[in-house]
């Protein structure tokens, strides 16, 4: 559950296009990297995708990946939040590759909203605002 996550500790959401994409391929792998120092920080990291679930454990099992990733196959979150690229004439129903970090207690405190397929903020930038999340 997302608001009982971000009450208790930071919470990453990813919003990714999917297993297709190589952009989200590697930004999942530079993501896995940087895990493990986020569990020690106690920051929890979500990705989301409007793939179905038996996609999401395939693309997790393949890429090694050691994050949750869910399913939002329905739009419910992409939609409800905005984040659905109408003008990518070549995808349907596929989000704005945006990262949000929660900061602890459920605000918003900080937002990258991509343009294309390939803008997407980098592990460091991710990192480097996560000690203002704490304060």
């Amino acid at each position: 559950n997302l608001l009982e996550t971000a009450a208790e500790r930071p919470l990453i959401l990813v919003f990714y296009r999917g297993d297709w994409c190589p952009w989200c391929q590697l930004q999942m792998k530079q993501l896995a990297g940087i895990y493990p120092e986020l569990q020690k920080r106690g920051v929890a990291l979500w990705a989301i995708s409007p793939q179905t679930n038996e996609k999401n454990i395939a693309f997790k099992e393949k890429r090694e990946i050691p994050f949750p990733i869910l399913d939002d196959s329905a739009l419910a979150v992409i939609g409800g939040w905005g984040l659905e690229d109408e003008l990518d004439p070549h995808q349907e129903h596929i989000p704005y590759p945006t990262t949000y970090i929660i900061a602890q207690g459920g605000r918003v405190y900080w937002r990258r909203l991509g343009q294309r397929p390939d803008d997407r903020p980098t592990p460091g930038e991710i990192m480097a605002a996560l000690p203002k999340t704490n304060s």
